[in-house]
């Protein structure tokens, strides 16, 4: 009897019960408490300066919520990141952190902007075809980019606007100014737009 009781979860992995999309929603969630968790182990030691925790609380949360599919949630795992988010505004709200009032609220829109065009290219042939290479140029590859060329052309302001349109720099570097959101915004609907635009419509130029 012991042998057989792990056999059920070996079928339901087997069957792909336990998605990849739920392993990675498992990552977010362990990356997002792992900076409160560090600070409070090291007694404020590795505590990010100059960062909001709320940033660092959202920021793999933002990753996630665009991430390519074709099954599982976001918009409802995104429910999970309630608690650090509530737990880590909180501190900064008691430490009398620089939190501008819209960072929130702005990260939530972005979040939920790109896990339903997620949901949407996935539902399409042409949006799961696309959508992976746009979110890929769209998300990660600005901010390395960035990192990359900062070090042969420094202070290119070029580079910062490019890489300013991924959500992911964005929030690690928040402006102070809320109309620098028209960037990530823009990105987004960019992605959108040539993901799910009709294949009679679209042209030559995407596949």
């Amino acid at each position: 009897m012991g042998r057989g009781a792990p056999e059920p979860a070996r079928r339901a992995c087997a069957r792909g019960a336990v998605s990849p999309f739920g392993c990675l929603a498992a990552c977010a969630w362990i990356l997002s408490v792992l900076p409160l968790a560090l600070e409070s182990w090291t007694g404020g030691e590795l505590a990010l300066a100059g960062v909001p925790r709320v940033c660092s609380v959202a920021l793999p949360w933002l990753a996630l919520a665009g991430v390519p599919r074709t099954s599982g949630s976001s918009l409802f795992t995104l429910a999970f990141a309630l608690p650090p988010l509530g737990l880590a505004l909180g501190l900064d709200l008691a430490e009398g952190a620089a939190v501008p009032p819209w960072l929130l609220p702005s990260t939530v829109v972005l979040a939920c902007g790109w896990a339903y065009l997620a949901e949407l290219a996935g539902r399409h042939d042409p949006g799961r075809r696309r959508y992976p290479w746009l979110w890929f140029l769209a998300v990660p590859i600005p901010p390395v980019l960035y990192v990359a060329l900062l070090w042969a052309r420094p202070g290119s302001g070029l580079l910062s606007r490019v890489a300013e349109a991924s959500p992911l720099f964005w929030l690690h570097s928040p402006p102070a100014n809320p109309v620098e959101l028209v960037l990530p915004l823009g990105g987004l609907l960019v992605v959108g737009v040539l993901a799910l635009l009709p294949p009679g419509e679209r042209g030559r130029g995407l596949p």
